[in-house]
């Protein structure tokens, strides 16, 4: 594998990220990604629902690795599709 750059990761380093909402709500795990023609998408587990949310700067505001956590814009919308 290539060596990354100071802010790349491998989609795989995102399994077991927490995943919260904008105002710092945690909403579940990661627990798998999803390889997609369209793209990524992240499997989140919380509370015996999973929930499908894609990879990309539209969904996610920030992503930290070190503290395996991610922000998702307007979560709280997409947990109610």
């Amino acid at each position: 594998m290539s060596e990354l750059e100071k802010d790349e990761f491998y989609n795989k380093d995102l399994i077991g990220c927490s995943v919260f909402s904008e105002e710092s709500k945690c909403f579940g795990k990661i627990v798998r990604i999803l390889e997609t023609k369209s793209g990524a998408l992240l499997e989140v587990y919380n509370n015996n629902t999973t929930y499908l949310i894609p990879l990309n700067k539209s969904f996610v505001m920030a992503i930290n690795i070190n503290d395996k956590a991610l922000v998702i814009k307007n979560l709280e919308k997409i947990a109610s599709l």
